[in-house]
């Protein structure tokens, strides 16, 4: 579910490879696949491995919840995800984009500069993906940064956090969703407010 077809980067379009030692989430998270898809015209360095401006270093690599986005039908969410960072990679070009989501089948967004991280991570019922996966493989991908774009954080991350809250309507009004589904919204919820670094609404 990781192709590289669609990308339209020089020399690394549809490229795939597997994060160096990957195959779990870590060994406390238990077992997950990892595959990355790498895109656009470079792969930037780690963070710190060279001064800015200088030929395949990032300024900034941002890590991307982008579940909403890596999926077979992107909606409204994934689509306005997806155009956010469009604009900050034609305006911030020296910013690189890690953008993670679960296997499946879904068409790689065209991303000047970005790579796709897809993991598993077992635990639906605590929500193990968000809380113990997400910030674990973005810690391993070396990002500045991470953006929660679905009115959810995790509940602890190593890494700074900005998160997007959409609306509050599974809070606000009755949307048909369950009593389960509300709770976990407003856990999610609760973990980015009091996690993150700033909140966009």
């Amino acid at each position: 579910g990781c192709a590289g077809a669609g990308w339209g980067g020089a020399g690394v379009a549809g490229r795939t490879r597997a994060l160096p030692g990957a195959g779990r989430c870590g060994a406390q998270y238990g077992a997950g696949a990892v595959h990355m898809v790498a895109a656009g015209d470079s792969l930037c360095a780690h963070p710190g491995t060279g001064g800015a401006g200088r030929a395949g270093v990032a300024v900034m690599r941002i890590g991307i919840d982008a579940s909403s986005l890596l999926c077979a039908e992107p909606r409204g969410e994934g689509k306005s995800l997806l155009r956010l960072y469009q604009e900050i990679a034609r305006l911030r070009p020296d910013c690189s984009f890690v953008l993670f989501g679960v296997p499946g089948v879904f068409q790689p967004p065209p991303l000047p500069g970005s790579r796709i991280v897809t993991f598993d991570c077992p635990g639906f019922r605590w929500n193990s993906w968000e809380n113990l996966g997400l910030p674990w493989q973005a810690w391993r991908a070396g990002v500045d940064v991470l953006h929660c774009a679905s009115s959810g954080a995790p509940f602890w991350s190593p890494l700074p956090v900005v998160m997007t809250v959409h609306d509050l309507i599974p809070l606000l009004f009755d949307d048909g969703q369950t009593a389960a589904v509300r709770a976990s919204f407003q856990r999610r919820l609760g973990h980015g407010v009091r996690g993150a670094r700033h909140i966009i609404a």
